[in-house]
């Protein structure tokens, strides 16, 4: 049974167990989409990041809801709140975070993973840290 047709390619997807909602990331737009089941046909754009912030990559969710996304070619992730507001950013010494967990004995750790091949080896220079994983305190 198809409940959204969309008309932008998606690169992650994510159930929120806390609503059952579905979100989305749809990098060429830069949104992060929200639908849910009791809704079918409705797809909402909880944020649309403007592209020269990064792309949008990866999906997490911490405790309080938040809503995090690593911002490809950003050099940091994001947090946003459950109705789209942008609540923290956090800069990385690193110009390609790819994805992001929330983890940790407490649920209190973001984890962040990042990429070396898509960086030019001129960059590399100045972001030596690019391909390893970070954990960020939230």
């Amino acid at each position: 049974e198809v409940l959204w047709r969309l008309a932008e390619a998606l690169q992650c997807l994510r159930w929120r167990a806390g609503d059952g909602a579905l979100l989305a990331t749809a990098p060429d737009t830069g949104a992060i989409l929200h639908m849910h089941p009791d809704s079918p046909g409705v797809v909402r754009r909880l944020v649309t990041v403007p592209k020269g912030s990064g792309r949008v990559s990866g999906l997490a969710f911490d405790a309080e809801g938040g809503v995090w996304t690593a911002l490809r070619d950003g050099w940091s992730v994001v947090r946003f709140l459950p109705d789209g507001g942008l609540d923290r950013v956090a800069a990385l010494p690193v110009p390609c975070p790819t994805d992001v967990a929330v983890g940790g004995p407490d649920g209190d750790i973001l984890f962040v993973t990042t990429a070396r091949q898509p960086v030019a080896l001129d960059m590399l220079t100045n972001a030596p840290l690019s391909g390893r994983l970070f954990a960020l305190p939230l």
